[in-house]
């Protein structure tokens, strides 16, 4: 049995269980086994503080392994060619970083959505795709649960392209991609996508960031 079935087991979970499972799960054993319900037993309450730590630390467990394990099971856009939805990303970092570079607003900055070729046939896939975008921009003001709720975008979507990120920052400071890779314990992110363009996008980010 693995580390994470055994963290499962405490919040009474199956192995496999899903994100909503495990959060469900844990609210409601927190209501269940917290300390100010016994009050007036001394002993019952100490007993329900020592149970309340073990499902604690059992949750934040299994949402390390989810984590880590999130990049390994998604892509962007899985039921779409990858390398078409990959280059639109590409495109609009350029634009957003195109826009927050030389500061425009408005039509300005409207007009550059020609320019970086935004559109697309499949209309709900780059929709998706500009949300995602916008929901890794909005991780600094926001838990990322919120933040997937609030663009209607899977949290291991956002989580895929910022471990992406995290990635680049690394190589950008001098790591291999390997040993970057391996510091985020990423499995599934190849070097190819790690393209020379994704870098020096990922070099201008850092830089308008360290500005905000």
């Amino acid at each position: 049995m693995s580390n994470i079935d055994e963290y499962l087991k405490v919040l009474d979970l199956p192995p496999r269980a899903s994100s909503d499972e495990v959060k469900r799960a844990y609210r409601d054993l927190v209501k269940v086994w917290h300390p100010d319900r016994f009050t007036g037993d001394p002993s019952l309450q100490r007993k329900t503080q020592e149970k309340l730590k073990e499902i604690n630390v059992a949750y934040d467990n299994i949402k390390a392994c989810m984590k880590t394990s999130a990049a390994a099971e998604l892509s962007y856009a899985s039921e779409h060619d990858s390398s078409a939805a990959d280059a639109y990303v590409l495109n609009l970092l350029d634009c957003i970083l195109e826009i927050l570079e030389k500061r425009l607003s408005g039509p300005e900055a409207g007009s550059l959505a020609d320019k970086y070729g935004l559109t697309g046939d499949d209309t709900d896939t780059y929709e998706y795709l500009n949300r995602t975008v916008a929901a890794y921009f909005a991780l600094n003001d926001g838990l990322l649960e919120d933040v997937a709720e609030e663009y209607d975008v899977d949290e291991k979507d956002i989580e895929r392209f910022a471990i992406k990120m995290d990635i680049a920052a690394a190589m950008i400071s001098g790591k291999s991609f390997s040993a970057a890779a391996k510091a985020f314990m990423v499995r599934d992110i190849a070097e190819p996508e790690m393209s020379g363009r994704f870098l020096i996008i990922a070099g201008r980010l850092l830089k308008v960031e360290a500005c905000w």
